[in-house]
């Protein structure tokens, strides 16, 4: 009863935070659905006009297994049959 008279007595307040949270929230919302579902289509947007065969990533993880290297790997994969080329690819995190 005591909130209900609160919120009764402070109604423009109360409809703009509400008015306010909705909106911000169904916006951000739509922004984070959007970039959600255009995330799988990125690359191949990107890569439209390039031939993208096949793309290894490797993770911290993966060098504290064993002794391998990117230059075997790039060896490997450069050896099969139906490779035409291999490229290095490195990403910088700039913070």
């Amino acid at each position: 009863m005591f909130l209900f008279s609160r919120l009764s007595s402070r109604a423009p307040e109360v409809l703009t935070t509400l008015l306010i949270f909705a909106l911000s929230s169904g916006v951000l919302g739509g922004i984070l659905f959007y970039m959600d579902s255009t995330a799988p289509d990125v690359l191949d947007d990107m890569t439209s006009d390039i031939p993208i065969d096949m793309e290894v990533a490797f993770t911290t993880s993966f060098y504290g297994q064993n002794q391998t290297t990117i230059d075997d790997i790039e060896e490997s994969v450069a050896q099969q049959e139906y490779i035409v080329a291999t490229e290095q690819v490195k990403f910088a995190n700039i913070i």
